[in-house]
């Protein structure tokens, strides 16, 4: 799916029932949060910078060089469930910024 350079798009992109979906880019929307299916094939995710809220739930196929944050500060919430392949520490680290990390709220379950 490719909804880049719409900044009209705002909000919450829900493709939770796009079960076959593997690459989605938005890069220069105004998404500010995406709703994944539980489990699927993705394995690209372009991400503008207004986006805030990052939930990954059994997403097996997606690793962090699939994961292009445009301002990886702007992310604010960050949960991730059964994603086997992220490295979810290396993820968070892209979240700092010289006052310490954006991420205000982060769950984290069955990762390793």
């Amino acid at each position: 799916m490719d909804v880049s350079n719409c900044p009209k798009l705002t909000g919450d992109l829900n493709l939770s029932g796009c079960i076959n979906i593997k690459e989605i880019y938005a890069d220069g929307s105004g998404i500010t949060s995406l709703s994944l299916p539980n489990g699927g094939y993705v394995n690209k995710l372009v991400l503008p910078r207004s986006f805030n809220n990052l939930i990954l739930k059994g997403q097996q196929f997606l690793k962090n060089e699939g994961i292009i944050l445009n301002d990886p500060t702007s992310l604010l919430q960050l949960n991730i469930d059964n994603c086997k392949q992220l490295d979810v520490l290396s993820l968070l680290e892209q979240c700092k910024n010289d006052f310490g990390y954006t991420v205000k709220f982060l769950r984290l379950t069955n990762v390793d």
